[in-house]
């Protein structure tokens, strides 16, 4: 009985080499290429038909220097005044960070991305320091982006996007979706592993 019973798990592992020889296709290919990027990252855009500066950052996972995934995270910068003229608008947002860049061994080459996340927009006090708030409401942001992207060096990177920042869910007295809702113009700095030629 223990023969048979070894010779039946001899049987077994004989099999599962034999199919293990044959690499299974993937997505990305046999030879994934793993690096990363930090990008501090610089907004323009308007809140409340104002101009506004958002500033914050975003990381990510390169995979073959072509498909990237990560986060990011930004927030108002300057001051924007709210319809009440005792009051300023806040909004800051974080979430997922998608792309693709198209034929990234070039000097100047094509980029698009996807900014998904959550957020917040609040009303404060003119006041900075007492920073009573008026209201505040949950918010979900959607950014989809399309841009150009300059090699500097084998690891930074400077992209410029335009794109369009679409929110939801704002419910604070007074204002919607559309007063926050706005076109948008990025610059990133991106610093990261760059300096891999990829075969095309």
């Amino acid at each position: 009985m223990k023969l048979k019973l070894t010779a039946l798990i001899g049987a077994l592992f004989l099999s599962a080499a034999a199919f293990a020889q044959d690499e299974p296709e993937t997505l990305l290919g046999k030879h994934v290429k793993v690096s990363g990027f930090g990008a501090p990252i610089v907004e323009f855009s308007s809140i409340n038909n104002q101009f506004t500066v958002s500033t914050g950052g975003g990381g990510a996972v390169l995979l073959n220097q072509k498909f990237f995934f990560g986060g990011y995270g930004l927030g108002r910068s300057n001051s924007v005044k709210a319809k009440n003229p005792d009051q300023k608008i806040g909004l800051g947002h974080g979430g997922f960070w998608l792309g693709y860049n198209f034929n990234p061994h070039k000097l100047l080459h094509i980029t698009a991305s996807a900014k998904m996340g959550w957020g917040n927009v609040s009303l404060y006090d003119n006041d900075f320091n007492a920073r009573q708030n008026f209201g505040s409401d949950n918010v979900y942001v959607v950014t989809p982006e399309v841009g150009a992207e300059i090699n500097i060096t084998g690891f930074m990177k400077i992209a410029v996007a335009g794109g369009y920042r679409m929110v939801n869910g704002v419910a604070v007295d007074g204002y919607n979706n559309a007063d926050f809702s706005s076109p948008t113009a990025s610059v990133s700095f991106k610093f990261g592993f760059f300096g891999q030629r990829i075969k095309q």
